[in-house]
């Protein structure tokens, strides 16, 4: 559900609907989505110089944009590859990026100025990512991401690491010389077999059974904390867990 001024939407999974409220008349408009929604959130445009704004839906493997004057219409929208579950809004950055996460654990960064996929981080967590936050904490300026998987995990990570690049494109311009390219591609994959391993034990932390909620709370010192439970009872907290990320370890 998302909420601005006296306006509420809220939408309905089963029924593929996108329902708009007011509070001094009740439904205003009515929607039929083509694909399932699963969260959606209002959007102030940054820089827009009018403070117009957007209605953001998660709706299968789409980011479908809709404007807030006339939700009948959709704006943009964003093909994410796969099935998305959650979507978070960077507001520590002047841009305001939007990201996505999902069945594919990868978190897309939407450039709001563009409509298009930014960058990409792959979380490497075991299973599909139920949750995505950016950082609120003062120090950080919105440069890392929190993720929630299915299992157990919580990862961290500076997501303004991979650009995205369309295959398509790299095909086109690809070498002709198949000896160089397949040496790369060699290459390539030896680096990923000996690091994805090591990068998903250094980027996140792990509870002792399946997470059945994560929250953020603002602490008084200007930081945030996640607050995790699992379905044992077991109550976790982690401060400041931008430093799950082994980066923020290294001393200069």
């Amino acid at each position: 559900d998302a909420m601005y001024d006296d306006k509420f939407v809220c939408i309905s999974s089963r029924y593929k609907l996108l329902n708009v409220l007011s509070s001094n008349h009740g439904v205003t408009a009515r929607v039929h989505l083509p694909q399932t929604p699963r969260t959606c959130k209002y959007y102030t445009i940054p820089q827009s110089g009018n403070e117009s704004r957007v209605l953001l839906v998660n709706e299968g493997n789409m980011l479908s944009v809709w404007d807030d004057r006339n939700v009948t219409k959709c704006v943009k929208r964003i093909d994410v590859r796969s099935d998305m579950y959650c979507l978070d809004i960077n507001h520590k950055s002047s841009t305001k990026f939007i990201g996505c996460c999902g069945v594919d654990k990868v978190v897309y960064i939407v450039d709001p100025f563009k409509w298009a996929i930014h960058s990409m981080w792959k979380s490497c967590a075991k299973y599909e990512l139920l949750q995505c936050r950016f950082s609120d904490f003062d120090d950080c300026h919105g440069r890392y991401v929190y993720c929630v998987g299915r299992d157990n995990d919580l990862l961290c990570g500076q997501w303004e690491t991979t650009k995205f690049v369309d295959k398509t494109l790299v095909n086109q311009r690809a070498t002709k010389d198949a000896k160089n390219k397949a040496q790369a591609q060699q290459q390539q994959q030896q680096h990923v077999e000996t690091t994805i391993h090591e990068r998903r034990f250094q980027h996140c932390f792990r509870g002792n059974a399946k997470w059945t909620g994560v929250d953020y709370v603002h602490c008084n010192d200007g930081s945030q904390s996640m607050i995790g439970i699992t379905n044992t009872a077991n109550i976790y907290v982690a401060h400041k867990p931008h430093l799950l990320h082994p980066q923020t370890h290294v001393v200069s």
